[in-house]
């Protein structure tokens, strides 16, 4: 989505998934406070598409298509990806500083940009 917030190297300033450069060449703090350097960055233009919107325990809520892939935390604790149309209220999910529940999961359509890294 191109109002997505990321955490650039660059003097840890905040970015928006709709400034990143085309070319990709910006590392963004990625899960685990692990920094990873974006390939390419593609526009998709505004369509139908299927979306999820997941409201977590600590008060965050955001919204993702139907098929992103998230980690959530297994029964043995282990991270394991999961399509955002497959998570339900309760799952643990990564945020990169560890696991927060989702308390309410809704699924919708509707047409807008998506961009992918």
């Amino acid at each position: 989505m191109p109002a997505t917030i990321f955490r650039s190297r660059n003097n840890l300033q905040l970015v928006r998934a709709s400034e990143l450069p085309a070319t990709g060449g910006v590392e963004l703090l990625g899960v685990d406070d692990a920094w990873v350097t974006v390939q390419r960055v593609v526009r998709h233009p505004p369509q139908e598409r299927d979306f999820v919107r997941l409201h977590l325990d600590q008060g965050h809520n955001f919204v993702l298509t139907a098929e992103h892939r998230l980690l959530i935390e297994d029964s043995r604790g282990n991270a394991v990806p999961v399509e955002a149309q497959h998570l339900r209220q309760g799952h643990q999910i990564c945020t990169g500083e560890g696991y927060d529940e989702i308390t309410e999961v809704e699924s919708f359509v509707e047409s807008r940009q998506v961009i992918a890294r």
